[in-house]
């Protein structure tokens, strides 16, 4: 399959973006081909950017989106508030973005002090901006090298985050970025219809491969046949 993924990769780069979907029960493989997938980019010197949703996304609105935007501004885990802050302000004074706005992303990333007062906007405008925001990152940068978007296990995704997903899909038109999103059989989404989507389905293995392949990792000893057992089913 990471053949497949290759092969729309280089469409991407040759100016036909991708999205692509990996489709598969857990335990079929999805993250790890597309963490290998991800490696590869990256050792090419592509650049890639990633969030994951987690198990409790539902309950967390826009998670995986702050997760990506702080990936696309180049905040990296356990910078300094202050720091990122920084990074922010720079980033966006070269976009020239308005003070307004400005307020509003650090807000959204939760980078603003808490004890401050902040302004009010209608929800609805709110949402526009974040929205002309999050296109305004995939678009941006250097064209020369295609670029990754890495986003994994869609199936807990929240309905307000879903709508950005759609907005990146449409978004990476005209760029050489190939999107790949990874998620369990039963979710589906609108940015599906899109023409230039993809989707690969990863089956499960069977019992005799999932044995094979446990033995080959935790060895042959009999203390681990409940352990392997337990692991399998």
């Amino acid at each position: 399959q990471i053949d497949l993924l290759e092969a729309e990769l280089a469409s991407a780069a040759a100016g036909e973006p991708r999205a692509v979907g990996v489709v598969g029960e857990a335990g079929s493989g999805k993250s790890r081909l597309c963490f290998e997938f991800a490696e590869r980019c990256r050792d090419r010197g592509y650049r890639v950017f990633e969030a994951r949703v987690t198990a409790h996304g539902h309950a967390t609105p826009y998670q995986p989106i702050v997760e990506l935007a702080r990936d696309f501004l180049g905040i990296k885990p356990g910078m300094l508030a202050s720091e990122a802050q920084e990074r922010v302000e720079s980033v966006m004074s070269a976009y020239g973005v308005d003070d307004e706005t400005l307020a509003l992303l650090l807000g959204f990333l939760g980078l603003v002090d808490p004890d401050q007062p902040t302004a009010q906007t209608d929800p609805a405008m709110r949402k526009k901006r974040l929205v002309e925001l999050v296109r305004l990152f995939v678009r941006s940068g250097p064209q020369l090298q295609p670029a990754l978007i890495l986003l994994e296990d869609l199936h807990w995704i929240d309905a307000a985050s879903e709508e950005f997903i759609d907005v990146i899909a449409d978004a990476i038109t005209g760029t050489k970025t190939m999107l790949l999103l990874n998620f369990r059989h039963g979710y589906s989404a609108p940015w599906m219809q899109r023409s230039h989507y993809r989707q690969i389905n990863l089956s499960s293995l069977a019992d005799t491969e999932s044995e094979g392949l446990l033995r080959l990792l935790l060895g042959s000893d009999s203390s681990l046949a409940l352990v392997s057992r337990n692991i399998a089913h």
